[in-house]
């Protein structure tokens, strides 16, 4: 069976509606030989979106074919028992077939290198056909086709709102939990209570407030600057901003559904003395 064969096509519709609606302002225009500006300007922006939805398929396709190697790799394991080596290719089967029904990346380790390269491929792809739809707005601006300016404006919202991620850490989401910090050599565990918006989400960068609260007062205020790849989270302390108290110290864990959980750790600012602890967050809902 084809990679692709059953799967539900959740961004080639997008793509396909997309090229569909440039296809018909191509059309429009086209049929008036002396406005080849026009003309011209549709013609690029279409051949602009059937590439992306080309390499998406090629990007897709790929990743596909390698997480079909390392099941491969697995079925044929015979020196692994028979229930381990079975329920091993029935995760992977399960993480295939999300993928394919979802886009939600299959995150195992096998297939790290191969999802830089499909989540590079489509930064890349997403980054020309979004050009490609500014300058066909710049054009029909310069010309005075004000219409068509706003009819691709639109498609190009439209096919923004498709790009945005399916995880959970949204720009404006509130998340509420708790703070724990242990030094080296003590047996008490501090808790603290902890509350994180999200400022701001471009693919995989993100913005935001961090407060650790003690009794009703805040000790820390942080804005930092982190990464989301691949449902895991990280930022530097060097890429926070302090409100209040100190910058802390490097964070990374794990985004799963509407739970975060986080591990840091390093020197305390007075003493240099080792410290660890852990961040636990769950996403605030309307419910």
């Amino acid at each position: 069976m084809p990679p692709l064969m059953n799967a539900k096509p959740f961004c080639f519709f997008l793509t396909l509606i997309a090229v569909l609606f440039v296809s018909q302002l191509y059309s429009q225009e086209s049929s008036n030989p002396a406005d080849g500006k026009t003309t011209g300007l549709a013609e690029e922006l279409n051949k602009a979106v059937s590439a992306y939805g080309g390499q998406e398929a090629k990007l897709r396709v790929q990743l596909v074919e390698k997480l079909d190697e390392v099941k491969k790799n697995i079925d044929a394991n015979k020196k692994k028992p028979a229930d381990a080596r079975i329920a091993a290719s029935d995760k992977l089967q399960t993480l295939r077939d999300e993928f394919l029904a979802t886009g939600k990346l299959p995150e195992i380790p096998e297939l790290r290198s191969s999802l830089q390269n499909y989540t590079r491929g489509m930064d890349e792809a997403r980054r020309d056909c979004l050009k490609a739809y500014e300058r066909a707005i710049d054009g029909y601006d310069k010309i005075g086709d004000r219409e068509s300016a706003k009819r691709v404006i639109e498609e190009k919202d439209r096919f923004k709102e498709s790009q945005k991620p399916t995880d959970s850490l949204q720009s404006g989401s509130m998340w509420i939990g708790e703070f724990t910090r242990i030094e080296a050599g003590s047996r008490e565990l501090g808790r603290q209570r902890a509350n994180m918006q999200v400022l701001s989400r471009d693919k995989s960068d993100f913005s935001a407030r961090l407060e650790i609260q003690g009794e009703g007062v805040a000790h820390h205020i942080r804005e930092f600057k982190g990464k989301i790849i691949n449902g895991t989270i990280s930022w530097f302390a060097k890429d926070v901003t302090v409100i209040k108290g100190h910058e802390g110290h490097n964070h990374s864990g794990k985004i799963e559904g509407d739970r975060i959980a986080l591990r840091y750790g390093g020197l305390t600012n007075i003493g240099g003395k080792p410290v660890n602890g852990t961040i636990t967050l769950d996403r605030k809902t309307n419910k």
